[in-house]
């Protein structure tokens, strides 16, 4: 398995904000039919260095465990979920996670618990 966090900046304007927005709700039902995509959360952040009580509606992100590194490949190069929101940002920043431990559910489930790695591993 792998673990996957990606941010993203869109672009200026209230349109692509609006956009983004709404993918929040739109986006997951069509997500949930990416292959090999194990689990996924998107984020979004607040202002004031990404903590405010106020939305930064400019930056969001992307927590996701895929099956295999494949299938995480194949979706950043080519789906068109993923390709819509690359079109409208001005810069994508993704990281591959190896998890070492997990505590408590997110959505009633563990996301990363089949892919901890063992300390030293």
């Amino acid at each position: 398995m792998l673990t996957t966090l990606t941010i993203f900046t869109l672009q200026p304007g209230a349109n692509v904000a609006r956009w983004a927005l709404a993918q929040m709700a739109t986006a997951p039902p069509q997500l949930r039919r990416v292959a090999g995509l194990r689990f996924f959360q998107l984020l979004g952040s607040g202002a004031d260095n990404g903590f405010g009580f106020w939305p930064n509606l400019q930056r969001y992100g992307l927590l996701a465990t895929w099956a295999r590194a494949e299938d995480a490949a194949a979706f950043f190069a080519s789906h068109p979920v993923w390709a819509a929101y690359t079109q409208r940002s001005r810069e994508t920043w993704t990281a591959e996670l190896a998890p070492l431990q997990a505590h408590g559910a997110w959505n009633g489930t563990n996301p990363f618990a089949e892919s901890l790695v063992a300390p030293g591993g």
